[in-house]
């Protein structure tokens, strides 16, 4: 873990020798010249604390040509195998091995077996792994907060795919734009007449379901909605129940919004055993792409998340990052790509009976 690390760091050379953090990356990784120029006297000086410190840098790319292995990392904080057509992550990774191709990299993916109950690690008895390539793309919705700081920290070349906030604001990634993705669901229920809308959420504090929150409530205000009328239910797809279905129908509720698929079957699973029908009884909406590896019944009203292109997009901006390597840059680099709207057969307008008379 980064904070029992014992070995120096790249912060430390840069003391050492009164230089900044960023130079002594672009020095001790072999990218002197025409985007970054280092006088001769301060590289000797970020060399001497780097043999007084013994400090290793990159030890797989400084025996290369440039400074440079060609190779690139794909590393998953969390099991992303085996790779199925329907696998939430496929289309990332196809996206990611077509850029790298296109860009002439080689992909070396690191996958992080361990033992351990904490999860996976880039840090590995206090050395990054991560250094045997020039840069690395992270993949997945779990993360290991403090060890993406270590990173930042350090100054390693990563691309994120998917928002990530940090204290500093200073992740770079490819995300796709949930929020908006999701607002423009909420105004196509508006546009069916519905006046009172459920959003159904585990309410995670991940940056995807924040956003999927986000886009909820822009969606009622850009429609001059008040909020009174969206009623909230938050919690696993298990712990929802017909009982709490039957209460947001009785409170006038007409449409749902489900943030994933898991929550959105559910609701259909306990409308089925009480007789009701989707969307002939209430309308239906799911933000993003099914979790799930079965495959649909129905076509949800939804938006497609571009992850193809987010993988895409990750490497373009990991290999613009690599190129540029400018030490005075403090702006991540970053592209917000739009999520597709579906219109699917989950949404109608609302039933004409009175849905407070409905029995459990």
């Amino acid at each position: 873990m980064p904070a029992s690390r014992k070995t120096p760091k790249l912060a430390d050379v840069a003391r050492l020798a009164n230089v900044s953090e960023a130079t002594v990356s672009v020095v001790i990784n072999g990218r002197v010249g025409k985007h970054a120029r280092v006088s001769e006297t301060t590289q000797e000086k970020i060399w001497q604390a780097v043999r007084e410190l013994g400090y290793v840098a990159n030890p797989a790319a400084k025996t290369l040509a440039g400074g440079s292995s060609m190779i690139l990392a794909v590393f998953t904080f969390e099991p992303i195998f085996p790779i199925e057509h329907r696998n939430f992550y496929y289309p990332f990774l196809i996206g990611i091995e077509q850029e790298a191709r296109q860009h002439g990299y080689d992909l070396l993916l690191l996958t992080s077996i361990d033992n351990t109950q904490d999860g996976r690690h880039i840090y590995r008895n206090g050395r990054n792994r991560l250094q045997l390539v020039d840069g690395a793309i992270l993949l997945g919705a779990e993360n290991n907060k403090q060890e993406v700081l270590a990173l930042l920290e350090d100054r390693y070349p990563f691309v994120f795919v998917g928002r990530r906030d940090s204290p500093n604001d200073n992740i770079s990634y490819a995300a796709a734009d949930y929020a908006e993705g999701t607002a423009e669901i909420v105004d196509y229920l508006f546009q069916y007449q519905h006046q009172k809308i459920a959003y159904i959420t585990s309410r995670s504090p991940k940056e995807s379901s924040i956003d999927r929150e986000i886009g909820v409530r822009r969606g009622f205000e850009r429609n001059g909605r008040g909020l009174h009328n969206l009623q909230f239910w938050t919690g696993s797809a298990d712990r929802l129940t017909l009982h709490d279905l039957t209460l947001l129908l009785q409170q006038g509720v007409t449409a749902f919004i489900a943030e994933d698929d898991l929550l959105g079957n559910q609701i259909l699973r306990l409308a089925h055993g009480a007789g009701w029908q989707c969307p002939r009884d209430f309308s239906l909406a799911v933000l993003g792409d099914p979790l799930s590896l079965v495959e649909p019944v129905q076509t949800w009203t939804a938006f497609r998340i571009p992850r193809h292109a987010m993988g895409r997009e990750a490497v373009r901006l990991l290999v613009q990052m690599l190129g540029e390597l400018d030490p005075n840059r403090t702006a991540p680099y970053r592209t917000m790509l739009p999520c597709t709207f579906v219109p699917g057969t989950t949404v109608a307008y609302p039933p004409v009976a009175d849905l407070k008379s409905r029995d459990a």
